[in-house]
């Protein structure tokens, strides 16, 4: 089973590479899954897939 953190990598790159998306749109999907997984109450990575 893939880890949280590959999947949104994977999501993230698909919206840059497959869906031609702006840098702004993939930093705001960064930024609402980022905080989701501070909601949720854990820390899967995601903080530190986009640098």
């Amino acid at each position: 089973m893939a880890l949280l953190f590959q999947v949104v990598e994977e999501y993230l790159e698909w919206l840059e590479l497959g869906r031609h998306a702006s840098a702004g749109t993939i930093e705001g999907n960064h930024g609402a899954l980022r905080r989701f997984s501070e909601f949720a109450g854990g820390d899967f990575g995601i903080s530190n897939i986009v640098g």
